[in-house]
């Protein structure tokens, strides 16, 4: 992909919701007609466990990048859509009903850092007419596995997230293209 600039190219009297540390239900689900509003979604489908949404924010093209850290545990590189799917799906249900593979997972939480967003414009290499957008922010991602396995990621971990317009300039469709975890430290 080619970075062309950087800016926040968006309105910028609107502004993502700070959900802090409050498990209330502050973030709600978002119409994705802003690029933030899928990193909103993704919190909001992991705080609810809800599939349907997290597929809603996955573009057809989608692929997960893994850390460095986690290929040399023996993990891929990256894959697409239907893997990321499949995991999110048993990580999601993990606590209602058994899943072929796995302990129950208790709880889950996934808190993005979703203040001062700033977004580059990317020319992807296979979509020379489109330009996407990208953002690096950091983030905590907590699950707790029964019966009494906690994992908890480093402080300072970040990811690239990349959206793209699915839809028209005028009616916009934010989709997520491209999650790509550094890990810690990068």
């Amino acid at each position: 992909m080619l970075l062309v600039t950087s800016s926040c190219l968006f309105d910028p009297d609107e502004k993502p919701i700070d959900d802090d540390d409050d498990d209330s239900g502050a973030v709600q689900k978002m119409d994705l007609t802003e690029p933030w509003h899928v990193l909103n979604n993704i919190e909001y489908a992991y705080k609810v466990r809800d599939r349907n949404t997290y597929d809603e924010l996955l573009d057809e093209q989608f692929t997960f990048f893994f850390s460095q850290g986690d290929v040399d545990e023996g993990l891929p590189v990256q894959w697409g859509r239907p893997d990321e799917l499949g995991a999110t799906n048993d990580l999601f249900i993990s606590n209602s009903q058994p899943v072929p593979v796995g302990p129950e997972c208790r709880s889950i939480r996934l808190d993005l850092l979703l203040t001062n967003i700033q977004w580059v414009e990317i020319i992807p290499d296979g979509y020379p007419d489109e330009t996407w957008f990208s953002t690096t922010i950091f983030y905590t991602f907590t699950f707790e596995m029964a019966p009494d396995q906690t994992y908890v990621a480093e402080t300072g971990a970040k990811a690239v997230f990349t959206v793209r317009n699915v839809g028209t300039e005028a009616a916009p469709l934010w989709k997520l293209v491209e999650f790509r975890d550094l890990g810690k430290g990068v």
